[in-house]
């Protein structure tokens, strides 16, 4: 797999790589074909906190979040992330922070969606 062309073709310069640890959880927010205010919210914010929005990270992320990726897009990402993985270009603890805050997002939303509910702010 060519990741500096995965990377070319995510329009991600090579210093914001980091943002890509993201794909997952951006994934899921689009899952029901909609990205929410507060899914947005939440993902902007953990970017932020994890300084992934310098040399043109926000520019990618906002891209993200503002297209639904295709199934073939998203799949190739996914092997693409792996294999980021695998070479250890992207730290172990990023990933795994992306999947924890994954689990988060999936279990915040779903308490926002109960009727009756007022999502929790996703900002202390």
């Amino acid at each position: 797999m060519d990741l500096e062309g995965w990377l070319k073709e995510l329009r991600v310069p090579r210093e914001a790589y980091r943002v890509v640890s993201l794909l997952p959880l951006v994934s899921v927010a689009w899952a029901d074909g909609k990205i929410q205010k507060g899914e947005r919210d939440l993902i902007l914010h953990i970017a932020r906190e994890r300084g992934m929005l310098d040399h043109g990270g926000e520019d990618a992320l906002s891209r993200w979040l503002s297209r639904s990726p295709s199934k073939q897009q998203l799949q190739a990402d996914l092997a693409a992330l792996n294999e980021l993985a695998r070479r250890t270009i992207v730290s172990a603890l990023d990933l795994r922070n992306a999947t924890q805050w994954r689990a988060t997002l999936r279990s915040w939303a779903g308490r926002a969606e109960q009727p009756g509910r007022q999502p929790v702010s996703p900002v202390a």
